[in-house]
């Protein structure tokens, strides 16, 4: 079973910052060596200020035209070989440093806080000869430049599977599984689809890096409906001559499960890199774990590595490898996700490195649910049924990350909430059998004529 759907609708921001074209991505790794050349230095202070000829340090003139107006171009230009024009105030800014970190360098956090958000900063630029669209196709547009074209796709291909048992020898079954792939060539956050933003628009690599699952994808799905009627009592296998005692003992009962199994739902995790382990393996670990007072569905050693990965400080550069102490000393080790940008990659577009959107699969939804029924006939119109049902026989509460409100699964990486299940993401159906989670036990008696 498969469909495709093409010349879908699509609408998306064309204001996608420019690091390429435009030489800042080069300036950008300069920055980082100066900063690293002042700590080496002792001048930790000076950021990553150029400091003069001779320092292991380079010229920054991009940065510096949006930080003093100089009056023009040429003025920039000698400008920019001056040390004593780059000040403490604008180079040692603790966000931009963070930014240069070679843990994981964030062009994105650096430009965005230094330049286009800053009026001040932007008409500097314009007044040292920069143009007003350096970075952005269209700043005057505060919200953005938006197009809506027909470039949506999806696919969707499945093989079904189904077995039917009509009622014979007192057993009936009706099962069917599914294999299934749903996609679209970009990951949107909810199952109404309608595109989403390509992490570039460069020619050739944006839809591509986008395609992806969609919200909506359940890779594998089993159910399985049955009632079987045990074989025991009057005018059955076994039994079938006892006594009317005996018969109301044994005979006339009915059993009816009821089994889903299915693949977890989707979890956008991100822009991130694996390291030590591949996509496979980190699904693997995916599993409910619980302890005394959370539910995790992670192990404890990847949230432990992860945090320490996302956790970066280029204060502690000699101290501690660059990181954070937050999360226990030293950084991260074995199998763990880390930023995009770890091991000093440097994305100059939209998931240039790491995963463009890594999507996993959350834990497994299991549920059988059973009905035991008897009746025993007490004349020729007069019969008493008794029926026990039961939710989750092997009380075996379901979780979903994310929670179960809406269609988007967010992951949570990589902070404090790493891993764990919170509130809400316990399974429960209120809408129709009043299903609280866990097992739930209902039993009935009654008389028909």
């Amino acid at each position: 079973v498969g469909n495709k759907g093409t010349h879908l609708q699509r609408q998306y921001n064309l204001h996608e910052f420019n690091t390429v074209e435009n030489g800042f991505a080069d300036e950008f790794k300069l920055a980082q060596s100066n900063l690293y050349a002042n700590i080496a230095n002792g001048f930790a202070s000076s950021g990553f200020a150029y400091r003069g000829a001779g320092t292991g340090t380079s010229p920054l003139p991009i940065m510096l035209s949006y930080f003093t107006n100089f009056g023009g171009a040429a003025n920039l230009a000698a400008a920019a070989l001056v040390s004593a024009n780059y000040t403490a105030t604008n180079f040692n800014n603790s966000t931009l440093v963070t930014a240069l970190s070679n843990r994981a360098p964030s062009i994105g956090t650096f430009s965005g806080t230094s330049f286009e958000s800053s009026a001040t900063r932007r008409a500097n630029a314009i007044a040292n000869g920069r143009p007003s669209n350096f970075f952005y196709v269209n700043p005057t547009t505060p919200g953005g430049s938006w197009t809506v074209e027909n470039t949506n796709e999806t696919w969707y291909n499945s093989g079904v599977n189904e077995v039917r048992r009509r009622l014979s020898a007192g057993l009936r079954v009706n099962a069917n599984y599914v294999l299934s792939r749903a996609m679209a060539n970009a990951f949107t956050t909810d199952a109404g689809g309608g595109g989403g933003q390509p992490p570039t628009q460069r020619p050739g690599i944006g839809f591509q890096l986008a395609r992806n699952l969609q919200i909506s994808d359940l890779r594998h799905q089993f159910k399985v409906d049955s009632t079987y009627d045990l074989p025991f009592g009057r005018g059955r296998k076994f039994g079938s001559g006892s006594n009317g005692l005996v018969n109301g003992l044994i005979g006339g009962w009915t059993l009816a499960p009821v089994i889903r199994w299915q693949s977890g739902s989707p979890i956008s995790i991100g822009n991130v890199q694996l390291v030590g382990m591949t996509v496979k393996e980190l699904q693997k670990m995916i599993k409910v774990r619980k302890e005394a007072s959370l539910v995790y569905f992670l192990p404890d050693d990847l949230i432990l590595n992860s945090q320490k990965a996302f956790n970066i400080s280029v204060a502690n550069t000699t101290t501690n490898n660059g990181y954070g102490t937050t999360f226990g000393t030293g950084g991260p080790t074995g199998k763990f996700i880390a930023p995009a940008n770890y091991n000093n990659c440097i994305s100059r577009y939209g998931s240039e490195c790491g995963f463009s959107n890594l999507v996993m699969y959350g834990p497994q939804f299991f549920k059988l649910d059973a009905s035991l029924s008897k009746k025993t006939k007490l004349g020729e119109k007069l019969n008493f049924e008794l029926r026990a049902t039961v939710l989750d026989v092997l009380n075996h509460p379901n979780f979903r990350v994310g929670g179960w409100g809406g269609d988007t699964a967010g992951f949570g990486c990589c902070g404090t909430t790493l891993g764990q299940l919170g509130n809400g993401s316990a399974y429960q159906d209120t809408s129709t059998t009043n299903d609280p989670g866990g097992r739930v036990i209902d039993v009935m008696f009654r008389i028909n004529w």
